[in-house]
C-alpha cells in the first residue's frame, strides 16, 4: 500500500470498497465480541479471526497510504517499542492495574469530549497534546489487558 503506487492509487481512489470493508470488521468484531459460539467454537473462531485480521490489515494499509513512508516506519517502531517496555513492565511487575479501570474509563470520556474539542479548535499544539494522552491511555489499557491474559 505505501511502497506500490498503482496499489496505492487504487485503495486511494475507492472509498466505497474501504466502507464496505469497515463493515465487514465491525460486523466481524461486534460477532466476535457479542456472539459466545462464533468465539468459541473451532472452525467458526479461526474463519472469523482470518475475516478480522485480514479487515483490520486492509484498513490500516488503506490509512498507510495517505503517509510518507519514513512515518509509517517511524509508528510501527514506537508501536513495537510500546509493546516490548508493557511485555516486560506486565510480566515484573506486581502492581494491579485493573484496579483503576473506572479510572481509565472517566478518563476515556474525556478523552473523546476532548478530542470532539480539538476538531473545532484546530490548534496543533492540542492536536500534539490529545496524540499524546491518547498513547498513553491506550498504553495503560494494553498494560491492563496483557495482565488478564498472563492471570487467565
Amino acid at each position: 500500500f505505501v511502497f506500490c503506487l498503482p496499489v496505492q492509487k487504487f485503495v486511494q481512489g475507492n472509498h466505497f470498497l474501504y466502507g464496505c470493508v469497515y463493515a465487514v470488521f465491525l460486523v466481524t468484531y461486534l460477532m466476535l465480541v457479542c456472539c459466545k459460539n462464533v468465539r468459541r467454537k473451532f472452525p467458526h473462531n479461526l474463519v472469523m479471526l482470518l475475516i478480522f485480521t485480514l479487515t483490520l490489515s486492509y484498513m490500516v494499509g488503506v490509512i498507510s497510504s495517505y503517509y510518507k513512508v519514513i512515518v509509517v516506519f517511524v509508528t510501527l517502531g514506537i508501536t513495537a517499542g510500546i509493546i516490548l517496555v508493557v511485555s516486560i513492565l506486565s510480566c515484573q511487575t506486581e502492581f494491579d492495574f485493573a484496579a483503576f479501570i473506572g479510572i481509565f474509563f472517566v478518563i476515556s470520556i474525556g478523552f473523546c469530549i476532548f478530542g470532539f474539542f480539538t476538531i473545532f479548535l484546530c490548534s496543533s499544539i492540542l492536536q500534539l497534546v490529545y496524540a499524546a494522552v491518547g498513547a498513553v491511555l491506550f498504553t495503560l489499557y494494553l498494560v491492563v489487558d496483557y495482565l488478564w491474559v498472563i492471570e487467565i
